[in-house]
């Protein structure tokens, strides 16, 4: 099957990369895309982990995190963690008090299954340069097993 990780921008892209993720089973990888904006420049990665077992999960949090080698004001992570955001903070070796890096969270944002949302399993985080004004689940009937979620971002510009 032929199938991957998408970003549409109506920004100018920078740079654009893809990075396989270890694990078997279906290949998972990272987009990581940086993104021009006035006065600024936001990273933005976008991923879909696997379903098969929360170590190969670990693995490829890790393999995330290792792109991430310079300091990155503005950046955020995106996509389908396949678990719960309390699992992946667990998973994740470098957490908010050792990369500037947290999770967007609300009182909603289930996502999937898009007919009866009941888990949180499509996560954004973003770095210290970005605040998170607006976030929310909104309805794709038919687009999806999962629902779109959707978070409007404040980029600190000149970072």
């Amino acid at each position: 099957r032929q199938y991957g990780n998408a970003l549409l921008s109506r920004l100018p892209i920078l740079i654009s990369d893809v990075h396989q993720l270890p694990g078997g089973g279906e290949p998972r990888c990272a987009l990581r895309t940086m993104i021009e904006l006035d006065g600024a420049a936001l990273w933005v990665t976008n991923t879909h982990l696997t379903t098969r077992s929360a170590e190969e999960r670990a693995m490829q949090v890790a393999a995330i995190t290792d792109l991430h080698t310079e300091p990155m004001e503005t950046g955020v992570l995106v996509g389908d963690f396949n678990t719960t955001p309390d699992d992946a903070w667990h998973l994740a070796r470098a957490r908010d008090d050792q990369a500037g890096w947290r999770f967007w969270r609300g009182d909603d944002g289930d996502t999937f299954p898009a007919r009866s949302p009941r888990k949180r399993i499509d996560q954004a985080w973003v770095s210290g340069g970005v605040a998170v004004a607006a976030a929310q689940v909104v309805s794709a009937e038919g687009a999806s097993d999962h629902l779109p979620l959707v978070v409007d971002l404040e980029v600190r510009s000149g970072v």
